[in-house]
């Protein structure tokens, strides 16, 4: 075989390895943005599916008691004192799949209902923590405040399953709550990979890289 022959095939088969690896919603694909150049993915199919999960706008927001909760709606139930605010264009729907964020004053949280299994799925990066302020006796668990505000907002009948207990932001400088939940948003949804495996993933990389690959998504979010 010629020289030019075999640069040829060679060239060829560099360009179908490259076509492959833009036209599949791998996880592979994201690992592999370069934080310099994060169009990299514009060219895959799931950008638009990126914009899909940033129209979300079943929102609910949850103060502790102070200055800025008057007026808003308040639960008291079993020692926890929340106060909530829903966005206007909320709307469950026991029938269909819902996406609900919940956000506190400096965190937010991502909810997936299945309506098939009647179940809540909670997803926080900051795993399993205490929360002072939402009880007369000091600190509460952040999963009964979020479990006992969506059974009081939505009153319908379901099983509330927290998914993630460990902190995926271990350094000072990972602030990307915002960021980790639609990263999961993507993997569950779009995906369709269960929670253990999305979250294997991001337990088993080092702090650091698990930080560098938020910025890079939060890149692409931006760039979408």
């Amino acid at each position: 075989m010629s020289n030019k022959r075999k640069k040829t095939n060679e060239t060829k088969t560099k360009s179908n390895k490259r076509r492959r690896v833009l036209t599949q919603p791998t996880r592979l694909s994201l690992r592999r943005i370069s934080y310099e150049t994060p169009r990299y993915l514009m060219a895959v199919s799931m950008t638009d599916n990126i914009k899909n999960l940033l129209a979300i706008n079943e929102e609910i927001e949850l103060f502790k008691r102070n200055e800025k909760t008057k007026g808003n709606k308040k639960i008291k139930k079993g020692g926890l004192e929340i106060y909530y605010e829903v966005n206007p264009f909320f709307k469950f729907d026991p029938e269909q799949q819902n996406i609900i964020r919940i956000k506190f004053d400096e965190h937010i949280v991502i909810v997936l209902y299945d309506p098939k299994k009647k179940v809540m799925e909670c997803f926080d990066s900051g795993g399993y923590y205490w929360i002072p302020g939402f009880c007369k006796k000091g600190k509460m668990v952040s999963t009964q405040i979020i479990e006992t505000a969506l059974r009081e907002i939505i009153q319908n009948d379901f099983r509330f399953e927290m998914v993630n207990y460990h902190n995926l932001q271990t350094l000072k400088e990972d602030v990307y709550c915002q960021t980790y939940i639609y990263y999961y948003l993507l993997y569950r949804v779009v995906a369709n990979q269960k929670p253990k495996d999305i979250l294997m993933e991001l337990r088993q990389m080092k702090p650091k890289d698990r930080c560098t690959l938020m910025i890079q998504f939060a890149e692409l979010l931006l760039s979408s």
